[in-house]
């Protein structure tokens, strides 16, 4: 779950931030944290079933530890809701940590691009 909504969040993050960046006419910053609210929010959706499903294996005696089991049985109480039902409180943890992790990490590389300009790595001709 995580593997999949980790490269959702990485790629949509890029995707909106320049998408987000030619549309809007607001500072640099408030690009970033919109690009990453919205990466988030798709993100999550990817992630919300393994999430719900992780949390019925941890949390209910009568539910075997076992993804074959469990999964179908959670379809056939509750049906889709089941795996999204949490998506909420989900999205309350995960997007303001993702704002500010993207918005502080394209921070420090302006700080840090400026800063260091003057640095050059050697560049190896490919012959």
């Amino acid at each position: 779950g995580y593997s999949a909504q980790g490269a959702m969040k990485f790629c949509l993050y890029e995707f909106f931030k320049h998408f987000y960046g030619a549309r809007l006419d607001a500072p640099q910053v408030v690009v970033f944290l919109v690009a990453s609210m919205t990466a988030e929010l798709f993100a999550d959706i990817s992630l919300a079933p393994w999430e719900a499903v992780k949390i019925k294996m941890q949390t209910t005696r009568h539910y075997p530890p076992y993804l074959r089991v469990v999964v179908p049985r959670m379809w056939s109480t509750e049906g889709i809701r089941a795996f999204y039902k949490s998506l909420t409180a989900l999205w309350a943890r995960q997007v303001p940590y993702t704002m500010m992790k993207f918005a502080s990490f394209e921070k420090i590389v302006g700080i840090l691009s400026v800063s260091y300009t003057h640095l050059t790595l050697p560049t190896k001709r490919i012959v």
